[in-house]
């Protein structure tokens, strides 16, 4: 590929995880203007530890034979949080359906999850 041949970087925003999927080694899931999750894609996609991330793929569009027509995509409840006032602690905590009150606390720290592979929630910590 191009990144390749050119020995170049490439940052590839999308919301589409087909073309992640097919185009980045690496990848950061976003929310808030925060990393919530990182790692090798396949492990990302492997292994999805972050709610938010969660809520990403459960929401992507289904194909072919997959495809339920009429079904409509599971969303993630709640609003986008105002970016210019973010909330302390967790971006995602207003919205997860896995929120403690250690959640709108702090930023959670990232957990290591194996070979580059990290993801920032408090649950992944050992938190009940």
């Amino acid at each position: 590929g191009l990144v390749a041949e050119r020995g170049m970087a490439l940052i590839l925003i999308s919301h589409d995880l087909g073309v992640i999927a097919q185009n980045v080694a690496r990848t950061l899931v976003m929310y808030g203007g925060t990393v919530v999750e990182s790692g090798p894609t396949r492990a990302v996609f492997g292994a999805m530890a972050h709610p938010y991330t969660q809520g990403l793929f459960a929401a992507r569009p289904r194909l072919g034979a997959a495809r339920v027509p009429g079904e409509r995509l599971p969303t993630i409840a709640g609003s986008v949080p105002d970016l210019a006032d973010l909330p302390t602690g967790c971006p995602f905590a207003g919205r997860c359906p896995r929120t403690i009150a250690a959640c709108h606390a702090a930023l959670p720290p990232a957990v290591a999850l194996g070979a580059g592979h990290e993801a920032r929630c408090i649950r992944l910590g050992g938190a009940p």
